[in-house]
């Protein structure tokens, strides 16, 4: 089994962040392999930055995305510029504040309103990253949620380990959320299964 995801947003919305802590639960807490590569702009923040990582129970033995079966998109350049390495089949999640306009995309796409969530429960949306970390684990099951849960705090200053669990928990809940959703969960799933 192995997942190709892209996560990309802009500079301070924590795409690298989110798939380092997703590689961490997975090699560290869930006995499988993965390979990141991240990507930024040299701007500090705002400008574009994106993280690929792919996760398999066998040996990674490249480490870019060619073609994602999952594209994370948290500002709508971001998906501009991304949309096209999502395969056919793949699907995309997005931050739904940020990207309107997928229409571009004739594919799977999943909107979590991840920085408003974050905002309602914590007045700002720097959490907005975890939302977004617990949703997509959620609906893809890629590590076990214990596995997460301290790959967050492992890769977490101490004052954000809190606030980043909450908001992961926030994320993992929303998938209720979506009519329907619960009850077609192995659709999004068939990344598990072998090729």
């Amino acid at each position: 089994m192995k997942i190709a995801i892209r996560i990309c947003g802009e500079g301070g919305q924590g795409s690298i962040w989110t798939a380092t802590t997703l590689g961490i639960s997975a090699v560290k807490y869930a006995d499988l392999h993965a390979a990141e590569t991240p990507f930024y702009g040299p701007e500090i923040t705002g400008g574009y930055s994106r993280a690929d990582i792919i996760i398999s129970d066998e040996e990674v033995d490249f480490p870019k995305v060619i073609e994602a079966d999952l594209l994370v998109a948290q500002a709508q350049e971001s998906f501009d510029d991304d949309y096209e390495v999502t395969a056919a089949d793949g699907h995309i999640i997005i931050d739904s504040i940020h990207v309107e306009d997928t229409r571009s995309f004739n594919g799977s796409v999943l909107k979590i309103p991840a920085s408003r969530i974050c905002e309602d429960e914590y007045g700002t949306e720097r959490f907005s990253n975890s939302v977004i970390l617990g949703f997509l684990n959620a609906v893809f099951d890629i590590v076990p949620p214990a596995a997460l849960v301290k790959g967050v705090g492992e890769n977490s200053p101490e004052r954000w380990v809190k606030p980043n669990l909450g908001a992961l928990t926030l994320g993992g809940s929303y998938v209720d959320s979506i009519p329907g959703l619960r009850d077609n969960l192995d659709s999004y799933r068939g990344w598990k299964q072998p090729p």
